[in-house]
């Protein structure tokens, strides 16, 4: 097993497309898969899924993930400190993350970093997609957050963890003593959704439809989540949001969907070879570790329950 073959099993597994990842890892889509195919060879495993253009974790996969995961990011934290030792931790990083990661997974993360780098000054935003992607690759932005599908030519994503899903209503809500949903069970439910123009609800659009429900979308493109929990706390609607943006709060409950895949992995994404700054590592470590501490809580749940 070589090096190699992690990345381009780490690229694979953080955008399950052949194209984006041969793409990412600059590499045509035949040596890409026959390189996953040693892998899988070497491992005594199958890793992927493939059905048709479609291309999916095994639970083998997913567990290999973690240990691949966290096995590329001792390496390249060694890889920083010898090329990156004389550099000062200061200077600024500029990050933006989607919305639901701006509200409860990137606040601890900085509140982290800058306990270790009180010189450092950070500008911190939040965006879509299009804005992360768009700013990478004009140099105004080091670091984004986001949920693929993120358009990566040109750009290195590695992913941190999945984001499972929740059905969001007021405690008074007639689903809000369910203990989980179908997704059928929003038929002819009052929902707010995001926008048309966004992939998380595109993709959403397709699961419902697939479920075969048809809830009546009352509002949509409800702006930040903090506006979209005031929203549903005063009103009878629900929401289908990644857990992210479930903050405690007293009047609200988030119920568990069965039935509906993980959110594709959560994604960290910079400009292809652009070297960042010591600091910009830095705080790329502490998201990675931040993810790896997630994806160990919700196994420990899983394994408790």
């Amino acid at each position: 097993m070589e090096l190699r073959h992690l990345r381009y099993f780490a690229a694979l597994a953080g955008t399950l497309s052949f194209t984006r990842a041969a793409a990412q890892v600059n590499v045509t889509q035949s040596t890409l898969s026959h390189q996953i195919r040693q892998l899988e060879d070497e491992v005594g495993r199958r890793l992927f899924d493939r059905v048709g253009r479609r291309v999916h974790l095994t639970p083998d996969g997913q567990a290999f993930l973690e240990s691949v995961t966290e096995s590329l990011a001792a390496l390249d934290t060694g890889l920083t400190h010898l090329r990156g030792s004389t550099e000062a931790l200061a200077g600024a990083v500029r990050v933006v993350a989607t919305a639901a990661l701006a509200e409860a997974f990137v606040p601890q993360c900085l509140a982290a970093y800058l306990q270790g780098a009180p010189e450092s000054r950070i500008t911190f935003e939040v965006g879509t997609q299009a804005d992360i992607r768009q700013g990478l690759l004009d140099e105004t932005l080091d670091i984004g957050l986001a949920y693929p599908p993120l358009d990566t030519a040109g750009l290195w994503s590695e992913p941190l963890f999945e984001e499972r899903m929740r059905v969001l209503v007021r405690k008074s809500h007639p689903l809000a003593k369910r203990r989980s949903l179908r997704l059928v069970d929003l038929h002819g439910c009052r929902i707010v959704m995001g926008a048309r123009r966004y992939p998380f609800r595109q993709a959403l659009d397709a699961s419902l439809a697939a479920a075969g429900a048809k809830p009546l979308v009352l509002v949509e493109g409800a702006g930040t989540f903090s506006t979209l929990r005031a929203l549903l706390a005063a009103t009878d609607m629900a929401a289908i949001v990644p857990e992210s943006g479930c903050l405690p709060d007293a009047a609200l409950r988030a119920i568990p969907v069965q039935g509906l895949a993980p959110l594709q992995v959560t994604s960290i994404s910079l400009k292809a070879g652009r070297k960042p700054s010591r600091a910009a590592r830095h705080l790329i470590e502490i998201f990675r570790e931040a993810g790896r501490a997630r994806t160990r809580r919700r196994r420990s749940a899983a394994s408790a329950g």
